[in-house]
Order: structure tokens, then sequence, then C-alpha cells
């Protein structure tokens, strides 16, 4: 409460002026996870029993990897390097070494980089692209385009990345090194610049669309129209920039960047391949700036987004550089967080099985939950004044359909399932980069095959 407001002429703000301010101080679930992330060193250890699934084992590995910055630091910068290679993509950037470009196909490669980045490391460039439930029908999946939430190039310190870019274009190890006399400083400062120029471009952008829309709109019936095929799309963002610019040949974008990502991973027609367009006009305004932007710009920037990736987890003097510009979490905190983001179901399971998983919560929870929707169910039965009858049997069918999720899916538990969702991966504890890469490669993988994926109602399956 705020009594220092006069309830008769604002009586929210004497009842809950303060709740903000004391909310943001006291966030009672950011207390309780930071408490439980800070427990979770030993309740790994308690864990580790002859019944256990071997994915806990994992968990520990990864953990201790995490741990073993040395090790990390014997490796320089040479896991940044092999990255870069699989995502081919050059070791300096070819607009500071033209002979470095790695485009050999195209226009489009630097789509192709794009699609690679994503697949491998989960991040977006100029776009948000991901695998949704479809709203016309929930047991499909769906690729959805939209607007990024943020702009990240914006919010990085310039000054940071001047120093990142020169540790890597010149390649120096040792703290002592100021001087950068293998390519001019000049040259990289307007590198800098054109990248975070270009952030600031789309950065305008996601501010304009923002917030285009409201929650009722979206609430509203999908219209059919943002359902597109491919081509569809690339005609639509053709046309919006030739519109603008008749002198600009549009770049293919959409189809080469949907087939490198789906690239041994789903099977797909191209041709047939509907995708849900959140923002047309957002993604016109973004093929109109990447048509109108030099090639070797784009690349350049997909470049950064993924040495920045790396920065905490290569070399001393790059995470020296990193740690200088945020927040300094002590080692065992950060592989805490790193554990949680990770591998969250293995910790899910460390969490919960002693407690959670052996006692009657869940059902209690439940049936608070079935009272709720009963009691629900008779208000809307009894309710004659604002309801007519086809309003009421369309609530009543929603009622009927709400979905309890409640502390943990079934299969957590199951036999095999643990283990059978983190298949195919193998840590090491003396590689921390390299188990984060395999994990984060795996859990995209996943979300791409949940394309070919059909859900049924009753599915209780954790891998989305």
């Amino acid at each position: 409460m705020n009594t220092s407001v006069d309830p008769c002429h604002d009586f929210y703000g004497y009842v809950c002026g303060r709740w903000l301010d004391l909310s943001l101080q006291h966030n009672w679930i950011e207390e309780r996870k930071n408490r439980l992330l800070l427990s979770l060193p030993n309740l790994i250890n308690k864990r580790q029993r002859k019944s256990a699934p071997s994915t806990i084992r994992m968990a520990q590995v990864l953990y201790s990897s995490c741990l073993a910055v040395e090790d990390q630091y014997k490796l320089g910068l040479q896991p940044l390097f092999d990255l870069l290679n699989k995502l081919n993509l050059p070791r300096v950037p070819a607009m500071i070494e033209p002979e470095q470009s790695s485009s050999d196909q195209g226009e489009d490669n630097f789509v192709k980089s794009m699609a690679r980045v994503r697949k491998l490391l989960g991040i977006d460039a100029f776009f948000i692209l991901d695998v949704k439930r479809d709203s016309r029908d929930k047991r499909k999946n769906l690729l959805r385009f939209a607007p990024p939430n943020t702009d990240t190039l914006t919010k990085v310190d310039r000054f940071y990345m001047l120093n990142v870019f020169q540790r890597i274009i010149n390649n120096r190890t040792s703290e002592s090194c100021d001087e950068f006399d293998i390519v001019p400083s000049e040259n990289i400062t307007n590198l800098v610049n054109q990248i975070r120029n270009l952030s600031l471009v789309v950065d305008e952008l996601n501010q304009k669309y923002a917030n285009k829309y409201s929650l009722i709109d979206q609430a509203k019936e999908i219209d059919d129209a943002k359902y597109m095929l491919l081509d569809e799309l690339q005609q639509a963002t053709d046309h919006y920039v030739r519109s603008v610019n008749e002198s600009i040949v549009p770049r293919p974008l959409w189809r080469p960047l949907i087939e490198e990502l789906l690239l041994e991973v789903v099977d797909f027609d191209p041709a047939q391949q509907k995708v849900y367009v959140g923002d047309l006009e957002y993604l016109q305004e973004i093929a109109y700036l990447l048509s109108s932007t030099e090639e070797q710009l784009l690349e350049t920037t997909v470049w950064w987004m993924v040495v920045n990736f790396c920065v905490p987890h290569t070399s001393k003097e790059l995470r020296d550089i990193s740690i200088k510009r945020g927040k300094n979490l002590p080692r065992s905190t950060y592989c805490s967080n790193s554990l949680n983001d990770l591998m969250s179901m293995a910790v899910a399971w460390i969490v919960v099985e002693p407690t959670f998983a052996r006692d009657d919560s869940r059902d209690r929870v439940a049936e608070m939950l079935d009272n709720l929707k009963r009691a629900f169910a008779n208000f809307v039965l009894e309710d004659d004044d604002r309801l007519d009858e086809p309003a009421k049997l369309a609530t009543l069918e929603k009622i009927r359909r709400l979905k309890s999720i409640i502390g943990f899916p079934d299969s957590l538990f199951q036999d095999g399932q643990l283990d059978k969702y983190y298949d195919g991966i193998n840590l090491t504890t003396n590689h921390y980069f390299n188990n984060l890469l395999q994990i984060i490669r795996s859990e995209n993988n996943k979300k791409l095959l949940n394309l070919a994926k059909y859900n049924a109602d009753d599915d209780d399956d954790f891998s989305e």
C-alpha cells in the first residue's frame, strides 16, 4: 500500500502503489531459483546412485567441464576457428581480407550462413525463425517468421567490440600486446561502426513493429493470409523491394534459408512448405535492407554474432574482455546457471525426484484445478445475462479441453525417457565449449524435427 495517496482520488494507487517497486526488489520466484541453483552442485552429487538415469552423470560432467576453465584456456582460439570453419565462415571477416570470404555460392551465401548459425547455435539474425504449434491445429507444428524482441547488436558496447575484433583478427594472445599493427586500427574501427550502424537500422525496424499488434489483435482468428508458401513470401518481399527502389535486385532469401536450415534434418518439399508470417510488412522491410546492403557486411555481421556468442568460452584474453564488460559471477554460480539452461530436464529430475515426485502434491494440485474448472463451468451454465446458448456451448467445450500441466511431465520419470531425450550427446570433462555446442545443436534439431511430428491431444512428451 501507498498510504501517501488519497484513496478517494486514486484508490488503486493507495492499495497497490508500492507493489511494482517492491516486487522488483523482492522477486520470490527469482529468489527461490537462485537458492536452488546454489544448491545444485550438491544435489547432483546426492543423486549419483545406481538407479539414477545415466543422464544425471552427464549433467555432472557438464558442470565439471564448465568449472575447468584452465582446460578451456589451453585451447585458445582454436575452438572458435573450428566452429567458424564448420559454419563456412572465414577466420577473418571478408571486409578486412576480401580473399578470406566464404562467398563462393552466389549472392545467397550469407543467407545460408544465417541458416547454419540458426541450426548449430540457435542464434537468429535480423528476424526470429522458430518452430511453433499451428494456431489453427495445435496437433501440428510449423515454421514461424517474426520480428525479433530486441536487437542485441545495439546493446553491445562499442569498446568491447573493438577489443574482440582486434584480438581475433590479429590473433593476439598476450595481455601485454597493446598495439595492433597487423591490421590498422582504423580499418577495424570502421568495420565495427558499419556493423553497429546496420544494427541500428534493424533496431529501428524492431521498435517500429514491436507494439504494432495488441494482445486483443493477436487473440483474433488467425488470418489465412499469414500462412504462405516460401515462394509466395519471396514474391511478396521482391515486389516490395522493387516498389521502393527499382534499381535494387531482390535477393533470394526464404527458400535458400529454409533449405539450408532443414538440410539433413527434415525431409520436405520447398515448393509446398508453408510458413507462418507474423508480420509481412516487417519482413518486407528487412528484405529491402538485406537486398540493399553489401554482401560482405551482411556476412561479417553474422560472423560477429557467432564470435560474440563464443567470447566467454575460448581464450583467457577474450573471457577477460567479456568479464570487464559485464557482471562477473562466481564460476560455480555461472556453471549452475549454464547447467540449468542447457540440461533443464536433467535438472528437473535432480530437483523433483526426492520430493515432488514421491508425495501427493501433484494429485492435490490436480484436484484443485479440477474444482476450479468445475466451478467455472457452473458459472457459465448459470449465466443467462451475458451468454447465449451457442456461446455457452463453445465456452464449456473450451473448459473441457483445458489441459492441466503440473510440476513436470509424466515422461520425466518413465524408464529410459530422460536418457532417450539426451541420446547421442557425448560429453567430456575437459572440453566445455564442445559440450555446449553438442547440447545446443541437439536441442535445435529436436525443435526442427517437431515439424514432422503430429502431437496427439494427450501427448506428454517433453521434447518440445
